[in-house]
């Protein structure tokens, strides 16, 4: 169909001590992405330039000692002229091409034309398919070692106490890999960018990060995300997705119960060769 998808896998930084990294992993991915789909798109407008035929000059030699080149026809009186140069004595003479001439040369210009308009339209069919380079269907998957949301526990009252006891007030935020891939921006405000994860930097040593956003296609077809896609012994998290972008995710490979997964304990196992579990989804290309 001549359609183009691109498809990515990644696996970012596991260290749950540094988030940072693998923001600035996934923000770097992001935007690698999107120059390799704009360069490619400048190579296919490259490559739609060369197949535009050019104009093509017809030389014709007769008997004698002359050389015959066309020129452009004069449209506003509708008659060609030939430019004729003798050989020997290098003078140039005009005079009307004959009418065989004149109707060859038409003939010449309409099947230009014709070709021209044959690749503009081709180009119009192929955009209208499959789109821009840069905006075909993009998949990126993989582990991205984040959990969707992540819980930041602060000390409240004077000093952290009130009363003598200290009030504990928990904080629930989108980590900042999950958050920059579906909602295409991080502030330094957020507790995982770089400046506010490392107060010793200046506030604008790092702006904040924004992307094109992606959709997850676990969530558009469960409505959030799966409890869980890791399953070992000491952790179980949501830490695998599938995002997308520029197409349709119509249904999602279920998600094996804990109920199975503990049945050796935990993954992997003799029936799970992975301590991830699979993630697999239909789409339709737009």
């Amino acid at each position: 169909t001549g359609q183009i998808v691109h498809v990515c896998s990644t696996h970012l930084f596991w260290d749950p001590r540094q988030p940072e990294v693998k923001l600035m992993q996934a923000f770097l991915l992001a935007r690698a992405l999107r120059r390799y789909a704009d360069e490619q798109e400048r190579t296919r407008e490259e490559e739609r330039e060369e197949k535009i035929p050019e104009c093509t000059q017809r030389n014709d030699t007769d008997a004698g000692d002359e050389r015959v080149t066309k020129e452009e026809t004069n449209e506003s009186r509708n008659e060609a002229t030939t430019r004729k140069v003798n050989v020997k004595t290098g003078e140039w003479t005009r005079e009307e091409a004959p009418e065989t001439d004149q109707k060859i040369n038409h003939e010449i210009n309409h099947e230009i034309e014709q070709a021209r308009e044959q690749e503009r339209e081709q180009g119009r069919e192929e955009r209208s398919s499959a789109g821009l380079v840069r905006d075909a269907p993009l998949i990126v998957g993989g582990d991205f070692n984040s959990m969707p949301f992540q819980s930041v526990t602060k000390v409240s009252g004077p000093e952290g106490r009130e009363k003598g006891k200290e009030m504990c007030v928990e904080n629930k935020y989108h980590s900042g890999v999950y958050q920059l891939f579906t909602e295409g921006l991080v502030l330094p405000s957020h507790p995982e960018h770089p400046v506010s994860f490392h107060p010793s930097l200046a506030a604008d040593a790092v702006p904040p990060l924004t992307i094109f956003p992606f959709q997850s296609a676990y969530k558009e077809v469960l409505g959030e995300e799966p409890r869980f896609t890791n399953y070992t012994r000491d952790f179980q998290g949501c830490l695998d997705y599938l995002f997308f972008r520029n197409a349709t995710v119509k249904a999602v490979l279920s998600i094996p119960d804990d109920c199975e997964l503990k049945r050796e304990v935990a993954l992997p196992n003799s029936r799970f060769p992975s301590d991830h579990v699979a993630l697999m989804a239909d789409f339709v290309l737009r």
